[in-house]
């Protein structure tokens, strides 16, 4: 079925998935902010990539930081505004009335779950790039979380 031919979504968004897309907004700002908080004080050049051991490899100008954060929170705040729209997601099924519903609540949790192991990865870029010793440890956790995510989401979705 074509996404704009699709059922209507009528169910209401459980309160987990609400709060995980409000405290995923809500920590993305304050982390931004931090960043923003913290540039002035960062040296002229940091780490923009780091080698499966979590040291730095290769530097860049600082501005990235900038960068870095800029495409993240925007990242983190599509994330959250699609996760509310799953009516007009992919799915790996044919949406049907039967399973339009039990999909469209897999979808908006996926996302919203992937958003929170986006800002995770977020998280671990800004401590690895100030040279905190967790920042790589955060980054994994990130990917971690990421593919047990899609691979959940996906799963439950087949199964809708």
């Amino acid at each position: 079925m074509a996404a704009r031919a699709r059922p209507v979504r009528t169910y209401q968004t459980g309160q987990v998935v609400v709060l995980l897309r409000w405290t995923t907004i809500v920590a993305t700002a304050i982390l931004t902010v931090f960043v923003l908080v913290r540039y002035p004080s960062m040296p002229q050049r940091v780490p923009t990539h780091f080698g499966l051991g979590g040291e730095a490899d290769a530097y860049g100008p600082r501005w990235t930081v900038i960068l870095l954060a800029a495409i993240l929170t925007a990242v983190v705040a599509l994330l959250a505004w699609l996760s509310g729209k799953p009516a007009s997601f992919n799915y790996p099924v044919r949406v049907t009335e039967a399973n339009s519903q039990r999909l469209y609540r897999e979808g908006e949790r996926m996302l919203a779950w992937t958003n929170g192991a986006v800002w995770l990865l977020y998280l671990g870029a800004v401590l690895a790039i100030l040279e905190s010793g967790s920042g790589g440890v955060v980054v994994v956790a990130g990917l971690i979380a990421m593919g047990i995510v899609l691979i959940v989401g996906i799963v439950r979705m087949l199964r809708a």
